[in-house]
C-alpha cells in the first residue's frame, strides 16, 4: 500500500487553480533528518525564472535559471540547517510543493520552522503533504500500530528498522491535523489555509497542508 502520488499531484495542480506561468519550487527530502538538519532536494519550474540557490545555505550563491516553462531544473541534494533558512530569496517563488518533508524531520520545532521557510519564499501559495499519524500503517517501515505508541517509545523502533536516531531524537515525526493546523496558525500575518487529505483503504492516510499568500 502507498500514497498515490498522482492523486497528489492533482490536489496541487487544483490549489494553484491553472496558473501555468507561475513558478514552481519542488522540495523533497533524500534522507531522514537529524535535529534540525535534513539533506533536501530542490527543483524547480517556470517561464525565463531567475533564481539562486546555495549548496546548504552556507556556501557562496550559484546562478541558475531556466529557460522556458517546460524546463526543469533540479539542484542536487543539499545538507540544510532549517535554522540558518533555505537557499532562496523571499517570495523568490510563486508556489511551493513539497512531499515527503515534514514528517522526517524529528521534531515540532524543525517541523515549524521549515512551513515559516517555505511560506516566506512563495508569492502566492504554499501545498505541504505529511503523512496521518493515525492511519493504521506506517508507510516508512510498511509496519502496523507501532507508530501509536507515545513518541518517547520511537526510538529503539526506529533503531531496530535502521532508521537513524540522533542526539536522543528520532528522526521521524509523524503528524495529526490538529498539529498540522496549530502550526499554520502560528505563521505571521495569520494567512487563510485549509487542510485536505487523501485516503488509503478508507481511513485518512495523507494531509496536505494548503496555505493562501498575496503575492
Amino acid at each position: 500500500m502507498s500514497i498515490n502520488k498522482e492523486s497528489l499531484r492533482s490536489a496541487f495542480e487544483n490549489f494553484r487553480e491553472g496558473d501555468a506561468q507561475g513558478t514552481v519550487l519542488e522540495v523533497g527530502a533524500s534522507e531522514l533528518g537529524h535535529g534540525h538538519h535534513i539533506a533536501i532536494q530542490f527543483a524547480w519550474t517556470g517561464k525565463s525564472h531567475q533564481m539562486q540557490a546555495s549548496g546548504g545555505g552556507t556556501g557562496p550563491r550559484q546562478a541558475a535559471s531556466s529557460a522556458s516553462a517546460n524546463l526543469k531544473k533540479t539542484l542536487n541534494a543539499q545538507r540544510q540547517d532549517l535554522r540558518r533558512g533555505l537557499p532562496f530569496d523571499d517570495l523568490e517563488f510563486d508556489w511551493i510543493y513539497c512531499d515527503g518533508v515534514m514528517d522526517q524531520l524529528g521534531s515540532a520545532e524543525a517541523q515549524g520552522l521549515l512551513i515559516r521557510e517555505l511560506f516566506r519564499v512563495c508569492r502566492k501559495g504554499c501545498f505541504i503533504a505529511t503523512a496521518n499519524r493515525w492511519h493504521p500503517l506506517e508507510f516508512h517501515t510498511h509496519r502496523l500500530l507501532w507508530h501509536w505508541l507515545p513518541r518517547t517509545w520511537w526510538q529503539p523502533l526506529l533503531r531496530h528498522f535502521g532508521m537513524s536516531v540522533k542526539d536522543g531524537e528520532p528522526a521521524l515525526r509523524l503528524l495529526s491535523s490538529r498539529e498540522l493546523e496549530t502550526m499554520a496558525q502560528a505563521l505571521p500575518g495569520a494567512p487563510p489555509f485549509s487542510i485536505g487529505h487523501l485516503r488509503a483503504c478508507l481511513v485518512k492516510a495523507q494531509f496536505f497542508l494548503q496555505i493562501r499568500k498575496d503575492g
